[in-house]
C-alpha cells in the first residue's frame, strides 16, 4: 500500500514523503520512496497511517496497538481489539474488559469494565459489574490532561 504525506516544512517549502506498507517474509514494515525501512518488518498487519503519522498494528500474538512512523509505540500492543473513532472516542478491550482512548490514543478509562457505550447526546454509559454509571463526553475529554 502506498501512501503519500505532505510535510510543510517552512511557509514557502512543501515537501512529499512516500511511506510504503511492505510485506517481507510473511511480516509487514515500512519504507520511504528511498527504500529506507522506517518501521521493520516485524508485525502481522499495519494498517493505513492517519494524518498524524499514527498506525493501528497488530502483532504476532493477535494484539493491537498503535505506532508512529519511527516505530514508537503510542498505545501499548496489548489490545484484542480497538474500534473505529466515533464522536473522537474508541473502545479498546483486554480479554472481556473494556476501555476508552481518546483520539490522540490516550487511554481514558482502563480496559476494565464490561462494557461501554456512547451516543451522539454527549452520554458514555458504563457497565461494572451489576452497577450501571453514566459520565459526560465533554467532561471526560475536558478534565484529563
Amino acid at each position: 500500500m502506498k501512501i503519500i504525506i505532505l510535510l510543510y516544512l517552512s511557509t514557502t517549502i512543501l515537501m512529499a514523503l512516500e511511506l510504503n506498507i511492505t510485506k517481507k517474509y510473511n511480516k509487514y514494515g515500512v519504507i520511504d520512496s528511498n527504500g529506507n525501512v522506517l518501521v521493520k518488518h516485524s508485525y502481522d498487519k499495519i494498517y493505513k497511517f492517519d494524518e498524524n503519522f499514527h498506525s493501528v498494528v497488530n502483532n504476532y500474538n493477535g494484539k493491537f496497538g498503535v505506532i508512529d512512523i519511527n516505530n514508537n509505540i503510542v498505545l501499548d500492543i496489548i489490545y484484542n481489539k480497538i474500534s473505529d473513532f466515533k464522536y473522537k472516542l474508541a473502545i479498546v478491550s483486554i480479554k472481556n474488559k473494556v476501555g476508552l482512548i481518546d483520539n490522540s490514543y490516550k487511554v481514558l478509562l482502563k480496559a476494565q469494565y464490561d462494557k461501554i457505550e456512547y451516543d451522539h447526546n454527549d452520554v458514555i454509559k458504563i457497565t461494572f459489574g451489576n452497577k450501571v454509571f453514566t459520565l459526560s463526553k465533554a467532561s471526560l475529554l475536558n478534565k484529563l490532561p
